[in-house]
């Protein structure tokens, strides 16, 4: 595996972290994430008011992260 394969691995699993610690909030609140997801509870907190779907739009098209 090369570098440019680890680098696009590295960048969907952060993906998956934020788009997850996001689902949860939904649906247990930030106790929840805070809990799970440390990391992710900033991301979270600012995008609370936004749909999944703008949520999931938002990550696909991180230039870098």
């Amino acid at each position: 595996m090369d570098n440019k394969e680890k680098e696009s691995y590295r960048k969907k699993i952060i993906i998956s972290e934020m788009l997850l610690a996001f689902l949860l909030f939904n649906e247990r609140g930030i106790e929840a994430v805070e809990e799970t997801y440390p990391r992710q509870k900033e991301f979270v907190l600012e995008n609370k008011h936004k749909s999944i779907t703008e949520v999931k739009h938002q990550l696909l098209h991180l230039p870098h992260i």
